[in-house]
């Protein structure tokens, strides 16, 4: 059984900055995309900015990904690259594409197309630090009309792909 599970792209994006760009424990993300997201986005960084990476800010985050330079590059990170891409949903059969919206929900029912669904029960785990909409909201509010509009064109694809709507908080051009 071919399975995917798939997030509101701005959601997943807001998550995985968070965790790789805001954690103290992620100095590997800092050094290898943090220190060059502020050589190409940050004018007049600090030489301890430039070293060490630490302190990306969303709004250069956004600009990295919109930036054609950077998908001439190298391929995007798995943490932000699109699901579209990654996954190969137009190639790979899935017999099931289940969302993180409703993960326990979905992944059970996963279990019991699996035949262990009487054995195994997908864990419920607390949710105090997940990355919400309105989280994801705030995130964007200083990001330029030009830059969402932008970004979401990176990412249409997973929002039609997946049937997620265009969120309400966007400012698009």
């Amino acid at each position: 059984m071919k399975f995917l599970f798939v997030r509101e792209p701005f959601e997943r994006l807001v998550s995985a900055y968070r965790n790789k760009f805001t954690q103290k424990y992620n100095t590997s993300f800092h050094k290898r995309y943090g220190t060059k997201i502020v050589r190409r986005q940050r004018k007049n960084a600090t030489q301890e900015a430039l070293h060490n990476g630490n302190d990306v800010k969303f709004e250069e985050f956004v600009a990295y990904l919109i930036d054609p330079h950077t998908q001439r590059e190298e391929p995007f990170n798995e943490h932000w690259q699109t699901v579209f891409s990654l996954c190969h949903p137009c190639h790979i059969h899935y017999d099931l594409i289940g969302k993180y919206e409703t993960l326990e929900e979905d992944s059970n029912y996963v279990l019991q197309l699996a035949g262990v669904g009487n054995y195994l029960k997908f864990p419920t785990f607390p949710k105090s630090t997940r990355t919400t909409d309105e989280m994801t909201a705030e995130f964007f509010q200083n990001i330029s009309s030009e830059h969402q509009t932008q970004l979401y064109e990176v990412y249409k694809l997973d929002y039609l792909m997946f049937n997620y709507s265009t969120p309400a908080y966007l400012k698009l051009e």
